[in-house]
């Protein structure tokens, strides 16, 4: 009938990848892939490396990683203001490198006191990175596309590093133990950090409308 004619067709999936929008997709979703690979294993296999490698027994592993976990969540919810007050880009650089930082020293140093301070800048570091990436898809796609920048760059690219890094780590810690792959993954956080600064737009201040303009430029 005329009037089911006139009807919009349903937006697809796949429209965003035939738009202005396509290239800040697939580059956010190599940021968000690249981003996981270092981050999403380092709190899920530290109790193994600290009981096998560093010789803790159960009670001082929990106890860490609870008092990291404790004192890292305000600093976690403080994040967002820090990247209002100083900008995307550079709020970046502190959280990402804080992910960094306290993951090779959770991996490398030995104690319960150098441990839990590196963990709790690590958990600091690693929760908050969500909160720069998620700050970066909200301002850089309009409200009509950005769900499905989301699905793309997030639940799919990005999702594929989330989950095929504990399989690969997996594979090669009877060999390597958990340290060696655990510092090396570090690596792909700062190549995430690098392809901010080098891809991305500075959106502080800007109104949604104008840094979601920058996603096609």
């Amino acid at each position: 009938s005329a009037s089911a004619a006139a009807e919009p067709r349903a937006a697809s999936l796949f429209d965003i990848l035939k738009g202005p929008h396509r290239r800040r997709v697939l580059q956010l979703g190599v940021i968000w892939f690249l981003s996981y690979l270092g981050t999403n294993n380092a709190v899920t296999f530290w109790k193994e490396f600290a009981l096998a490698e560093r010789g803790l027994d159960h009670a001082q592993v929990s106890q860490v990683v609870t008092v990291a976990a404790l004192v890292s969540m305000p600093l976690v919810f403080f994040a967002g203001k820090m990247l209002d007050v100083i900008g995307r880009k550079r709020g970046a650089a502190v959280i990402f490198t804080a992910a960094v930082l306290g993951v090779l020293g959770a991996y490398s140093l030995s104690g319960v006191g150098p441990l839990m301070l590196c963990m709790t800048l690590g958990i600091f570091g690693i929760n908050a990175v969500l909160t720069v990436l998620n700050a970066f898809m909200t301002e850089l796609f309009p409200t009509a596309v950005r769900g499905s920048a989301v699905a793309w760059s997030n639940n799919l690219i990005g999702r594929l590093g989330y989950v095929f890094s504990p399989l690969a780590i997996g594979a090669v810690v009877d060999q390597y133990g958990w340290g060696v792959p655990l510092r090396l993954s570090t690596v792909f956080p700062v190549m995430a950090l690098v392809l901010i600064f080098w891809w991305l737009p500075e959106t502080k201040a800007l109104e949604l409308e104008e840094s979601s303009q920058a996603a096609a430029g």
